[in-house]
């Protein structure tokens, strides 16, 4: 063989061997998958969380079952119907799932085997149905006397040994797993929601194209103030909690509170909400006393329970003035979107045009001096706008007003008008200051909206006429 073979050959070997290498990495499993591998070869079950339709859960505390809920994502169906509680519920579903063997104990276990392991009477029987169809089952017995493990057994296979977070997961009192708030709804799930109260007061907000509206005492619909109905919403889906349910399945609240031996109830209000699925679910919140507790403790009914609140239950749903629920914005606009602004002071009229870093004033025909113009700095105008931009008003006046009632205020013809034009010559809002009421503030005015007044020291820094804005 000549010195030029061998060269060749020797190559040629070198390259299978490199061939060889890059086969072995590219086919042979990595680290990660061969773990994968392991674990999944323990796990007694294949299916995922998302996988359960519904579910049992029977232990000393009782037995349940839930089921998903296409309003509160669980439901507990039995022994009574109440929203679920999600973390709980998915922590049993997460940890069966995801169960793995340490160690198979019996593989074919006898009736001894079982007795010795605690699962002829297993603390905890699972029992899941999945949406396909099947049904898979796990028993958890004893703990084992060495080991930080639990005996289980899996669709009455072979007993085997395990981490015990299954166990101490679904080992709970069965009201861990119902959904403490009243109502477990949030904003983006409810057509209305409405209150009536003790003192003859009420309110129905609604969600509708145009935004959230609401209704007082029964009248027609108007655009909601967005606060308030945060500050209301908040009230009754959020801080309206259950401490501990008292009476299940009851027929109506007379047969609950004679279960309680509580004959002495006071209503404070009634909650309901309708869901867009059709769903209503309505509450009655009030107080009751008994001999055993003579002090008056919150309770809520709904849906056949009756549960005592934490306290104090949502008072702001007592102390919330419905009227503020009512949007009193007089233009709704921002400052840096006004481009000119129209003035009428009594017999006065200018104009407000933004001129890059500042305004430029204009005295119109029928002004004093018609011809004379201003240069204005920003800050001369900015805070106007700022305080007309977020002016409401407080006390209703009169929702639909008489031309004669104008008048009377000196709303039309206006003693005072501001008209806000945009940047491409869009209205953005007119607001309308009158005459002093009687009892001390502005009568005030959208545009062609209600009549409010707000108290003077709010308005009393404003222009009262043209010649103000050149001084």
């Amino acid at each position: 063989m000549t010195r030029l073979q061998r060269t060749l050959l020797a190559a040629g070997v070198a390259l299978l061997g490199v061939g060889a290498l890059i086969w072995i990495s590219t086919t042979a499993p990595s680290s990660t998958e061969r773990a994968q591998a392991r674990y999944d070869a323990e796990r007694p079950f294949s299916f995922g969380p998302d996988d359960v339709a519904w579910g049992t859960v029977t232990s000393t505390h009782g037995s349940f079952r839930f089921e998903r809920d296409e309003v509160f994502g669980w439901r507990i169906a039995e022994p009574y119907s109440w929203p679920g509680h999600a973390e709980p519920l998915e922590a049993v579903l997460v940890r069966v799932a995801g169960l793995a063997a340490t160690r198979e104990v019996y593989s074919a276990p006898s009736t001894k085997d079982l007795a010795q392991s605690g699962l002829n009477d297993p603390r905890v029987r699972i029992e899941l149905a999945l949406a396909s169809g099947e049904r898979h089952g796990l028993s958890l017995g004893k703990l084992h006397p060495l080991e930080s493990t639990v005996y289980a057994r899996a669709d009455e296979g072979a007993v085997f040994v395990a981490e015990p977070s299954v166990l101490w997961s679904s080992l709970r009192p069965i009201d861990e797993f119902r959904n403490k708030r009243v109502l477990p709804f949030d904003r983006a799930q409810i057509e209305t929601l409405g209150i009536e109260r003790e003192d003859g007061r009420g309110w129905t907000l609604r969600t509708s194209t145009s935004g959230l509206q609401a209704s007082i005492d029964g009248g027609p619909f108007h655009p909601a103030d967005e606060g308030q109905a945060a500050v209301a919403m908040a009230a009754a889906f959020l801080r309206l909690e259950a401490d501990r349910w008292l009476v299940d399945g009851a027929h109506d609240l007379e047969s609950a509170l004679e279960t309680m031996k509580a004959p002495k109830w006071r209503t404070a209000f009634t909650l309901s909400v309708r869901h867009p699925s059709g769903l209503v679910r309505r509450a009655t919140v009030g107080v009751a006393a008994s001999k055993n507790t003579p002090e008056a403790k919150p309770l809520a009914w709904i849906d056949g329970s009756l549960m005592q609140l934490y306290p104090p239950p949502a008072k702001e749903l007592l102390t919330l003035d419905p009227f503020l629920l009512r949007d009193r914005s007089l233009a709704e606009f921002r400052p840096k979107e006004v481009s000119k602004v129209f003035l009428i002071f009594g017999l006065e009229f200018a104009s407000l045009t933004r001129a890059e870093d500042a305004w430029r004033l204009e005295r119109k025909a029928g002004s004093a001096d018609a011809s004379q113009e201003h240069r204005l700095a920003s800050d001369a105008v900015e805070p106007l706008l700022k305080k007309l931009s977020t002016l409401k008003g407080v006390e209703l006046v009169s929702e639909e007003p008489s031309a004669e009632e104008l008048g009377r205020w000196l709303l039309q013809p206006p003693s005072r008008r501001f008209g806000f034009q945009g940047r491409g010559g869009e209205t953005l809002g007119v607001i309308t200051i009158g005459d002093l009421s009687d009892t001390g503030g502005f009568y005030v005015r959208g545009q062609d909206g209600p009549v409010y007044t707000v108290p003077r020291k709010v308005l009393e820094d404003l222009p009262l006429r043209v010649t103000d804005f050149a001084q």
